[in-house]
């Protein structure tokens, strides 16, 4: 049981990480809980799935940004005409942006969604997204598609 002090001041205490204390690392971890890193759960679940390598690789690269886009070009050093996304010519063209946010990914996405009887809002971060259709209500698995 737990007994409180009526005559000490509140204050705020922040018991997250190797330290105490608050910092926004602490709280970005937190809040990302068991997704961070390819230890977490969403990777326990992915790399054991029936899918063909090359499609795993390819979702393994988009989930940890590691596709040769036009933002991550430009971050390497690499010379590019514009960074601006091919398809819709608005934003800029980074790995979330070209699989979640672009509204032709949009597009394609609803479809899959009708296609496998998933409904739902979904997340543009690529992680929460993936985390989020895996533990969606899909009336099968998505192996067996």
């Amino acid at each position: 049981m737990r007994v409180f002090d009526l005559d000490k001041e509140d204050r705020w205490e922040w018991k997250e990480g190797e330290k105490l204390g608050y910092t926004v690392k602490s709280a970005y971890l937190r809040l990302r809980g068991d997704i961070v890193g390819e230890n977490g759960t969403v990777y326990k679940i992915f790399w054991v799935s029936k899918v063909v390598p090359i499609a795993l690789v390819m979702a393994w690269r988009v989930l940890e940004n590691k596709l040769a886009t036009k933002a991550n070009l430009v971050r390497r050093g690499i010379t590019v005409v514009s960074s601006i996304c091919s398809l819709c010519g608005v934003e800029e063209e980074t790995s979330s942006h070209l699989f979640f946010e672009c509204k032709f990914a949009w597009l394609l996405w609803n479809h899959c969604c009708v296609w496998l009887g998933v409904q739902g809002v979904f997340h543009n971060v690529s992680l929460l997204n993936y985390s989020q259709f895996r533990l969606s209500s899909a009336p099968v698995s998505v192996d067996e598609v």
